[in-house]
């Protein structure tokens, strides 16, 4: 809880200070960033700044405000150093300690979060072994970063600094490997450094018995085997380093290679740290296609696309796409826990509750892995976010059935279309609710009934007047034209279909006649009545005049390309 930040008198309360007045807007509006910033600065700047003498108010509001901020916009590697910096003024190593802990959980690739973590731990802590183990976790957690080097400097000067040269040619060995902007410059180091190093470190022992091997057979076969009683170890040495380069080149150039490859996507990218602006549309598409590659790419592997998932989702934090299809990649993987890590971060961190699609997702991929009642927690608290909203309020209808049965489907769906104060919400449900009868239980009248109840509001919604009719031409056996010629009127009442789409439909109509009466008379005179209606040169030029009326010009009319197969299943 924030500490009191000013005193008042009992007869004349103190103006409001800044701290309170940024701590109201911020509690007004969690994602007035700008406001958030205000606030940190006031915290830091309360009694002339940091320090070790702070009174404890201070320390206390400024823990507060990063703790709030940091939980709303956990990407923002900047301020937890600050934060980690503030705890170390006032409360010394091990508070520091807990905090970057809590921020690499938090923001567990960020290049610059865990150098910094690195170098503090390489400061303040004497056991080697401790504080290689944080490099280790660094390495796993960044490690593959296309940018990843100045981690890996880190690493190698502190290895350097400890007089572990051997430790040193590890670490270049796992890099060379690495796709990474300044791989040339890793590679250089690794060939001045391999020469100077036992050959034990640079190949497993049975890869140089079996390069020692093909050497001796080599010069046997040539003639130049050794004199008795000599050995030619040192010309063999020679010749294995000189196998080992040769192996270690062809690295080089595979590496090259992987580099050139992803510096197309590389070069592009403008913003790779989070911010609550926008990105444009280019950018949007350089993380789509280099996704694409790095899914598709020969020498591509898990690792490297998890990796490029997570940076993109740094960047694309508030993109719904991109978390969805980080989802739909995990699950491929059979990786189901990593999937719900992301529909956690994504649903209760990044994307606000009008972001329906990841949370609907997120319970359907819930409810396959018989987490029902999580399921439904989700369902519900969808619902009070976003009231009202048709695909929810469709889908748990649908989930109700499927668990507690078909009379509490029913049920839902009635009291949502009672309390529907939408027009167009109210067809939707009530085109659902009528779909849901007869898809579920068959019930024919039933379902008609509410077409019939509901028409006059419905007509105003494509989707109801779409399923309407589309229910009435489709069912088995029909032999009487008195149900679809209900549902026919309402199409050509309907302003909400265009004379395209009544055209689709009324040839739908044509078909039924031809399909299931017994006189063709009936198709015939449908398909005259759409052709006078919608497409004959009069109905043509009355909708162009229409056209021109609405918009204010005498555009022409567009080319004819209908389709209302879409409208069968959308929202409204």
């Amino acid at each position: 809880m924030m500490a009191d930040s000013s005193a008042q008198a009992d007869d004349h309360p103190a103006a409001q200070s800044d701290f309170e007045k940024y701590w109201a807007l911020v509690s007004e509006n969690p994602d007035d960033f700008a406001s958030w910033e205000s606030l940190i600065r006031t915290a830091e700047a309360a009694g002339g700044g940091i320090s070790k003498d702070w009174p404890l108010d201070h320390g206390t509001n400024l823990r507060t405000v990063y703790d709030h901020f940091l939980s709303k916009f956990p990407l923002c590697f900047g301020y937890w150093k600050k934060y980690a910096d503030a705890v170390l003024t006032l409360e010394g190593v091990e508070k520091a300690e807990a905090i970057y802990e809590r921020a690499v959980l938090s923001i567990h690739n960020s290049v610059d979060f865990w150098t910094h973590f690195c170098l503090f731990k390489s400061e303040k802590c004497q056991d080697e072994e401790e504080v290689r183990g944080v490099f280790e976790r660094a390495a796993a957690a960044v490690g593959f970063d296309f940018l990843s080097h100045p981690f890996w400097d880190k690493y190698i000067d502190f290895e350097e600094t400890k007089q572990h040269p051997e430790r040193v040619i590890a670490i270049l060995e796992r890099i060379i490997r690495i796709p990474l902007h300044q791989y040339s410059r890793y590679f250089e180091k690794y060939s001045q450094l391999s020469v100077t190093r036992p050959v034990t470190e640079l190949l497993p022992l049975e890869e140089i018995d079996q390069l020692q091997s093909e050497i001796r057979h080599d010069k046997a076969t040539n003639g130049a085997e050794a004199p008795a009683g000599t050995t030619n170890d040192s010309d063999i040495e020679a010749e294995l380093r000189q196998r080992i380069h040769s192996i270690k080149s062809a690295i080089y150039l595979q590496t090259q290679d992987a580099v050139h490859k992803r510096w197309v996507f590389e070069s592009e990218i403008k913003r790779p740290y989070f911010h609550i602006k926008p990105l444009d549309e280019g950018q949007l598409q350089n993380w789509r296609k280099y996704l694409d590659f790095e899914e598709t790419a020969d020498e591509s592997d898990l690792t490297r696309v998890y990796i490029l998932y997570e940076r993109c989702l740094v960047a694309c934090a508030l993109y719904e796409e991109f978390w969805l299809r980080y989802v739909k990649f995990l699950v491929s993987k059979g990786d189901s826990e990593g999937a719900r890590n992301a529909f956690i971060r994504a649903s209760s961190i990044f994307l606000p509750p009008g972001r329906t699609e990841i949370r609907l997702a997120y319970a359907a991929f819930e409810e396959q892995h018989g987490r029902v009642a999580e399921a439904k927690e989700l369902y519900v608290k969808q619902l009070e976010s976003v009231a009202g909203h048709a695909e929810t309020i469709y889908k748990y209808a649908h989930f109700l059935r499927r668990h507690s049965g078909y009379e509490a489907g029913l049920e839902f769906l009635n009291k949502s279309v009672a309390e529907a104060t939408d027009e167009k919400l109210a067809g939707f449900l009530a085109a659902t609710k009528a779909k849901y009868i007869y898809q579920t239980k068959a019930d024919v009248d039933g379902a008609r009934a509410v077409y019939v109840e509901n028409a006059s509001t419905g007509a105003a919604l494509k989707y109801f007047v779409v399923n309407y009719f589309l229910f009435e031409v489709g069912l088995p056996g029909a032999t009487s034209r008195e149900h679809v010629d209900a549902a026919w009127q309402l199409v050509k009442q309907s302003e909400a279909l265009n004379s395209d789409e009544k055209t689709v439909l009324g040839q739908k109509y044509a078909d039924f006649c031809v399909e299931h009466l017994a006189s063709i008379a009936d198709a015939n005179e449908i398909e005259q009545a759409v052709y006078q209606a919608y497409s004959s040169p009069a109905a043509l030029a009355a909708a162009a005049a229409a056209g021109a009326a609405a918009n204010g010009s005498g555009a022409s009319s567009k080319k004819r390309s209908a389709s209302v197969s879409d409208d069968n299943s959308g929202s409204p």
